[in-house]
């Protein structure tokens, strides 16, 4: 979902606290009873106004918790996507020589 990447990413970690909080705050005010005592059709509002609170509550959190492991944890730069000229890996390889392991300088085996 490209849209809700875009709304994800337009606010910071603090500020999707706040939108949890402001959900947990409705959500509380939703399974309050006295509140919807004396209103019409006040338990079905009252279920209404809890579940919706339940929903920014979760997504109000659950997009801190992701804005703050992003800003903890940046992503990787992809691999860039046609060869790199100038790459080391397209450098010619070269031997590394240490004496005495393969090659025997004194000519024992040369025949």
């Amino acid at each position: 979902m490209a849209g809700a990447d875009r709304v994800r990413r337009r606010l910071d970690a603090t500020t999707w606290a706040g939108v949890g909080i402001v959900g947990l705050v409705v959500f509380v005010i939703g399974i309050y009873q006295p509140i919807w005592a004396h209103v019409r059709y006040g338990q079905l509002l009252q279920i209404a106004v809890a579940v919706v609170g339940g929903i920014v509550v979760a997504l109000g959190f659950g997009y801190a918790y992701d804005a703050r492991e992003a800003a903890a944890h940046p992503p990787k730069r992809p691999p860039p996507a046609e060869p790199d000229v100038g790459s080391v890996q397209r450098a010619p390889s070269f031997e590394v020589y240490r004496p005495g392991e393969e090659d025997d300088v004194s000519g024992r085996d040369s025949r």
